[in-house]
């Protein structure tokens, strides 16, 4: 065979090798980038649920704390539970509490319902002095309100900065004005003129749950004792008296105030706490790319004397926050 001949064949076959490396390294790329891709999503998805578990074993630590507590105002003190100044902690102030746990941490904060306001029950005046107190301009402060009656009332008639069914049905998606009470305080967002990015605070102060009548002045936030009626000079007398000692009747509350100053409230006021706590827990896992968080918020009712003596009234998995 001609030498010329020769060396073809071998450029053809050397090129065929070259050109079958290239897509045997295209194929191992390719499948070790789908391998990668898995890995991540499979860790990925391992954190998420580990988050998860530490937010819903956050909430479930809080619940056996409260009952604990629960039980230790309902019976002598006993070795078994909790020392007194440990069941402070779980009083529903709505301060946080980092729980360091196999895994992560979860941070927990538990809140009495009792010293919220109704959104059920408040008046006009109540849920307008709360937003103002909260800093909402006077106009958007009325429509507000007047949504929110609409919203709740029975009629379907509109009031002047309100909305009935013909509004909302007018949405995409449509919908039905509620004319009744509401069941969430998720549910405001339903409402014309409550959007999550200027009102998401007001879930911290308003409740659905039937707490009993009146404002616990023990458990509530400040700008709930300010709507209420209180002057920021008592409502700070009133926090400060009750970090010591829970204010238990007119008496100890006119002592704290001055006589003076206990006149007409925007709402009837009680000392007493409930049996329904707001718990928000939320799931801390690793760092950097392996970081995952994870929000429960969940309303657990308390009866000591049950057999099981908690129940949950509302559950929300993967909360904002």
């Amino acid at each position: 065979m001609p030498r010329q001949g020769l060396s073809g064949e071998r450029g053809v076959i050397l090129l065929m090798v070259v050109w079958l490396l290239i897509l045997i390294s295209v194929i191992v790329l390719s499948v070790a980038q789908e391998w990668r891709t898995e890995v991540i999503l499979a860790r990925n998805y391992f954190t998420a649920r580990q988050a998860s578990l530490l937010a819903e074993g956050g909430v479930y630590y809080a619940v056996g704390k409260l009952v604990e507590a629960q039980l230790a105002e309902r019976q002598p003190r006993s070795p078994d539970l909790l020392p007194a100044a440990e069941t402070d902690l779980w009083k529903g102030d709505g301060a946080s509490h980092e729980l360091r746990l196999p895994g992560g941490a979860v941070i927990v904060r538990v809140t009495d319902e009792s010293g919220k306001i109704n959104i059920n029950q408040a008046s006009e005046e109540m849920i307008f002095s709360l937003l103002t107190t909260l800093g909402y301009d006077e106009g958007t402060t009325r429509a507000v309100v007047d949504a929110i009656m609409d919203w709740r009332d029975k009629d379907s008639i509109s009031r002047p900065l309100g909305a009935e069914s013909d509004y909302y049905l007018g949405l995409n998606p449509p919908y039905p004005a509620k004319n009744g009470p509401l069941d969430t305080v998720e549910e405001l967002f339903w409402i014309r003129g409550l959007d999550t990015s200027r009102f998401s605070r007001l879930c911290e102060f308003f409740t659905v749950q039937r707490t009993g009548r009146g404002v616990n002045i023990n458990a509530a936030p400040r700008e709930v004792l300010l709507a209420v009626g209180f002057t920021p000079e008592q409502a700070q007398a009133v926090i400060q008296g009750r970090a010591y000692s829970p204010i238990r009747n007119r008496r100890e509350l006119n002592n704290l105030i001055g006589v003076a100053g206990a006149g007409r409230f925007n709402a009837p006021i009680t000392f007493r706490s409930s049996q329904f706590f707001e718990i928000i827990a939320t799931g801390m896992v690793g760092y950097g790319s392996r970081k995952g968080r994870h929000t429960v918020k969940a309303v657990v009712r308390l009866n000591a004397t049950r057999s099981l003596p908690f129940d949950f009234v509302y559950w929300a998995d993967d909360y904002p926050g």
